[in-house]
């Protein structure tokens, strides 16, 4: 949901009214937050973000570790999902200071019972690494660019 959408006071209506006209398994779709939204109007965010909740959906969060409000909106959002921000694993001079910047990420993930993503993997060490740290899912060029409706579909009957 983009920062925009989420000022809006009437979203949680519009959202709620959708999953009536349009009857999905709420679980199977979640809201994705950047972590910069939280830092317009916190308290309306997270009062929005636990309406959703009730309703049934479930919230990811993304870029974390991008922002300044980190910890604080682990702590006063519900979310389900915690995506990380790849920053951390990108060359520059100090990327073993990174690593354990997200090993210690992951392990607070999992503290709170939160499901890890990974994004924007492009290279086999950087994807071994998060598998051993215990990331959920990870994904990024390493594994596919992004590709048309047609060719996934092929590429799904190929490998399966």
């Amino acid at each position: 949901i983009s920062r925009i959408s989420l000022e809006n006071d009437d979203i949680v209506d519009i959202i709620r009214k959708l999953a009536k006209k349009y009857p999905i398994n709420k679980k199977n779709l979640y809201f994705e937050i950047t972590e910069s939204a939280y830092m317009r109007d916190q308290s309306a965010l997270t009062e929005r973000v636990y309406k959703l909740k009730e309703i049934g959906f479930a919230i990811a969060m993304d870029d974390f570790g991008s922002g300044y409000s980190s910890l604080n909106s682990l702590k006063d959002i519900p979310i389900d999902v915690l995506k990380l921000d790849m920053g951390f694993l990108r060359g520059g001079t100090n990327v073993e200071r990174g690593n354990e910047i997200i090993t210690y990420m992951v392990h607070m993930a999992k503290a709170l019972k939160l499901k890890i993503v990974a994004e924007g993997v492009e290279l086999k060490e950087q994807a071994d690494f998060l598998t051993k740290e215990g990331c959920d899912v990870i994904q990024g060029y390493f594994y596919a660019k992004p590709m048309p409706l047609t060719d996934f579909e092929e590429k799904v009957k190929v490998e399966t």
